[in-house]
Formats: C-alpha cells, sequence, structure tokens
C-alpha cells in the first residue's frame, strides 16, 4: 500500500512540474483576447505498452490540471519506434521547432532529446525512466537538486529483488539463470549489474547475452511522428 502510494505521489509531483513550466512559460504570451496554446513535444522511443501508458498518463494529468489538448494545449508526438539514429534525428528536430515544452516516455528518449537540448532554455521533463543517473545527463542520486537547469523527472526503478525471490521459490534447486539485456541502453545495464547483485545473494549464477539494438540506413516517415490531431 505505502509503495502505491509513494508511486502514485511521484507521479503527482510530475505532472505538477509539467503544469508549473507551462504556466511559467506561458505567463508573457498572454495578452489580452488573445492567449497563447503552449506547443508541448512528446518523444517516445518504441510503441509498447509501458511506454504508451506513461505517454497516456502525461497527457491525463496534464488534462486534470486544466491542460485540454486542442483547447488549451497542443500535443505533438513523436515515435522513435525503437530505432536510436532516428531517435537523435527527431530530437534535433524538436527542438528546433520552437515547442513550449517537452515530454519523454524512455530512457533513451530522455538522453536524445537531452543532449540536444544542451545549451538551450526549453524545460524538458521524462517519465518512464529506470535510472537516471546512469544516463549520463549531469543527474547525480546523491545531490537530486544539482541537475541541468531545464532538465528535470522522476526515475522509476523497478524491483528486480522479487522476481529472483520468486523463481527460487518456484524451483528451489535454481542454480542458473540467463539474462538477455542491451549494453547499447543505460536502463538495460543498470537492471543487469542490480540482477548480478542479487544473483550473489542468493547464490545463483547469472548468465547473460547482449542482443543489439535495430539500426536503420535512415528514418522513414511512417516511423518518425504520429500527431495527436
Amino acid at each position: 500500500m505505502l509503495k502505491t502510494i509513494k508511486s502514485l505521489s511521484l507521479g503527482f509531483v510530475l505532472i505538477s512540474l509539467a503544469a508549473l513550466s507551462l504556466l511559467i512559460s506561458d505567463w508573457d504570451r498572454r495578452t489580452g483576447a488573445h492567449q497563447h496554446i503552449p506547443r508541448v513535444a512528446i518523444l517516445q522511443h518504441a510503441s509498447t505498452p509501458v511506454l504508451d501508458d506513461a505517454v497516456r498518463g502525461m497527457i491525463d494529468g496534464l488534462a486534470k490540471e486544466g491542460f485540454v489538448d486542442g483547447k488549451t494545449i497542443s500535443y505533438q508526438r513523436f515515435n522513435s519506434e525503437g530505432d536510436i539514429s532516428i531517435s537523435n534525428s527527431i530530437a534535433k528536430e524538436i527542438v528546433a521547432g520552437n515547442f513550449d515544452l517537452f515530454l519523454t516516455s524512455s530512457t533513451i528518449s530522455m538522453q536524445t532529446l537531452a543532449n540536444a537540448n544542451r545549451g538551450h532554455k526549453t524545460v524538458q521533463l521524462f517519465g518512464a525512466v529506470a535510472d537516471p543517473a546512469a544516463a549520463g545527463v549531469g543527474i547525480d542520486m546523491s545531490k537530486p537538486l544539482d541537475h541541468p537547469a531545464n532538465l528535470v523527472g522522476i526515475g522509476s526503478f523497478m524491483s528486480v529483488d522479487r522476481p529472483f525471490q520468486i523463481a527460487r521459490e518456484m524451483f528451489p534447486a535454481l542454480k542458473d539463470v540467463g539474462v538477455a539485456w542491451n549494453p547499447a541502453e543505460a536502463n538495460s545495464r543498470a537492471f543487469v549489474v542490480k540482477a548480478r547483485e542479487v544473483c550473489r545473494q542468493l547464490g545463483i549464477t547469472p548468465g547473460s547475452s547482449c542482443a543489439a539494438g535495430r539500426q536503420t540506413a535512415g528514418p522513414r516517415e511512417s516511423d518518425r511522428r504520429t500527431d495527436s490531431s
């Protein structure tokens, strides 16, 4: 119960930060009857239930704060469909797109947009990131307030201990476990490091296999974006 409340509290904090950022960015643009509608870019790395849910939660949360798509806010969604090179290209396009706020879902999306956004003032809020400190974007978990001024969000490192404990309970004689991971992804490295630590504690030998991420020669328009309109 406490874990659920904590998880929900973190979500509320992220949405509140997004709403506050939008209000601040829009403050100087309100003139008489003409009100500027904030433009928000959303970047996610792939079409998966977890990342889709994270984006849906961001949009629903902002709607509860009064930012309704098409009325008081305008979203443009981008999806690199699992391709890092496309994600880098999209990130540059977003930074040059005159948006008021950036939202990212996944570690790689956070990394590519944060790198493209270095030296710029547009605020980026990230979610669905396992270990922000391991992503190499200037975040130090021991100093949570020491981060790039335009980069803020919430890490959501999932439990690694419990799955191995359940496996041991189901198979008491368990000695070896195979772990497939992608060395190109910081979140994957963070989880496999933790998995090895848990396996040592349980007397399990972890075997690992590296999986290379998908790369293509160049971006396809169908891979690059999906507009909310």
